[in-house]
């Protein structure tokens, strides 16, 4: 399974990660994954899929909100 995540002046949070989609029953992984997107200063941009289908934009490191100019990533896995 490949998801791909695209988009302008995107929010991630540190501590309540913004779901940005659920993928359908069967696609999703059988443990969480997590991919880097970028690096803002000392924040690493992060995209992760939950074991539910759950999709999130995150980010680690910062403690405040960060809006992203562009994300664009793609991501791959056994589900």
């Amino acid at each position: 399974m490949t998801i791909h995540i695209s988009g302008s002046k995107s929010l991630t949070r540190a501590v309540n990660p913004i779901k940005v989609a659920e993928l359908a029953d069967g696609c999703a992984p059988r443990v969480r994954v997590m991919a880097l997107f970028g690096v803002n200063d000392q924040a690493w941009g992060m995209v992760r899929v939950d074991t539910d289908g759950s999709v999130f934009l995150m980010h680690m490191y910062v403690q405040d909100e960060i809006v992203w100019s562009k994300v664009d990533v793609s991501v791959t896995f056994a589900a």
